[in-house]
């Protein structure tokens, strides 16, 4: 499940991003066989600064999760992705990446292609992400 992402500095100009961006990324993640995303719409009920990954595991039924953050200085917008495991927390990979705002396209195409990348190879249906030993390799 991707979670919508965190902002750090309210901006009107790139609020928008914290729903879009884990949109597109679960768009992306849909098309895999090997795992089952869910909807940006059940994600969004868990919006918080810090989410309960343990509710958002037995509720979502969900075993790793996507969360963001997102920091804007000037014209320039970073993004740090994390893939954690639920419901322990365990950090399992990281990606930050980093366009000027008129390259928003570029961030979410970016971030879903590393996303979906580092997901298609290790999660398969009967092994639960729990079990994966080092995911972080896939996830540059």
């Amino acid at each position: 499940m991707v979670l919508p992402f965190r902002i750090l500095k309210s901006d009107e100009q790139t609020d928008f991003l914290a729903f879009s961006l884990p949109d597109a990324i679960t768009c992306s993640l849909s098309g895999l066989e090997s795992l089952v995303a869910r909807s940006s719409l059940a994600a969004s009920r868990y919006k918080s600064e810090t989410p309960d990954l343990r509710a958002i595991a037995t509720e979502a039924q969900v075993d790793v999760v996507v969360t963001g953050t997102l920091v804007r200085a000037g014209n320039q917008l970073r993004v740090f992705t994390q893939l954690v495991e639920a419901p322990g927390g365990t950090l399992l990979g990281s990606h930050t990446a980093q366009a000027s705002l008129g390259d928003v396209f570029q961030i979410q195409d970016e971030l879903a292609q590393r996303i979906v990348n580092s997901l298609s190879l290790p999660l398969k249906p009967w092994i639960p992400a729990a079990e994966i030993s080092d995911i972080s390799t896939h996830w540059h």
